[in-house]
Parts: C-alpha cells; structure tokens; sequence
C-alpha cells in the first residue's frame, strides 16, 4: 500500500508519497547508500531549488518533495514564447 498527497501552497507543490514496508531503519536513511535513484532525485529537486527529505515512516519510508512554482503566465504571453 502507498499513499500519495500532492497539495498546492501558494508558490509551492508539495508531493508525499509513503509506502508501508520494511523502511530504511537499518541503513539509517544514510542516503549515499540508497542508491542512484534516490541520490539521483535529490539531485533533480535540488537543481530545482526545492527540498527533499526521506526519512523512516515507522512503518514504512517517506519520501517529500517541495518544488517552487511560476505564476502560470497569461495567455497572450504564453503563445508568443
């Protein structure tokens, strides 16, 4: 079972998504041994100038994400792009 909560906050999204399994808690949540894929999603919302955090959900791993967003533009702009 996974759960997924996406929410929109003024310049901001916001996605969680939490699974129920075994969780990290052995490793520590020690990121540079989770693997590319993790390291490799940091990196991506980093260069976003977002946030991202895992940590041990008890049961389970978490995973958050914080993205900032554009005003969407209006219209007639947004066609002459």
């Amino acid at each position: 079972m996974v759960d997924l909560e996406v929410a929109r906050d003024g310049h901001k999204v916001q996605v969680k998504v939490r699974d129920y399994g075994n969780g990290h808690a052995s490793a520590k949540l020690d990121l540079e041994k989770l693997g590319v894929g993790i390291t490799g999603m940091r990196e991506r919302v980093r260069g976003l100038g977002g946030e991202f955090r895992i940590y041990d959900a008890e049961p389970g791993t978490a995973v958050e994400v914080e993205l900032p967003i554009s005003p969407a533009l209006p219209k007639a702009h947004a066609e002459r792009k």
